[in-house]
């Protein structure tokens, strides 16, 4: 097929991307993923087991720091 060079190109627009932290992707996962499907499921397990680590590293930090 050729091109008719007399019709302009649509521009490029890039994909819109966010960042997001563990806590914001799975309260967003959890707003809109289907709790029934099995990858919502182990993306929110992994989710959880990060979180939890955070947390536990920082508590143990915190106690580490006491005399």
């Amino acid at each position: 097929m050729v091109r008719d060079i007399k019709v302009a190109k649509k521009p490029y627009r890039t994909p819109a991307l966010r960042i997001l932290d563990s806590a914001a992707a799975k309260s967003e996962l959890e707003a809109v993923g289907a709790p029934q499907n099995a990858d919502t499921r182990q993306m929110l397990s992994v989710l959880n087991q990060q979180l939890d680590g955070k947390k536990s590293a920082a508590h143990s930090a915190s106690r580490s720091s006491l005399p």
